[in-house]
C-alpha cells in the first residue's frame, strides 16, 4: 500500500469544510461588530492620531 492510497482513503475533506466554517464565523463576527459601532466610536477612533500629534511638544512626531 502506497502513501497515495493511504492519504486518498484518509477522508480529510472535512478539514476544508471546517476551515470554511471558521472563516465564515470570523467574517460574520467582524462584519457585525463593524456595523454595530456607534458614530461617536468611529469619530473617536478617527481622531486618535490627531490627538497624539497635538500632545507632542513640537507639534510633530519626527
Amino acid at each position: 500500500m502506497s502513501l497515495t492510497d493511504i492519504m486518498s482513503n484518509a477522508r480529510l475533506e472535512w478539514f476544508a469544510e471546517a476551515a470554511m466554517i471558521m472563516f465564515a464565523a470570523a467574517f460574520a463576527t467582524i462584519l457585525i461588530r463593524t456595523l454595530l459601532r456607534s458614530r461617536s466610536e468611529i469619530e473617536y477612533a478617527a481622531n486618535i492620531p490627531l490627538e497624539a500629534a497635538d500632545n507632542h511638544p513640537t507639534g510633530s512626531q519626527s
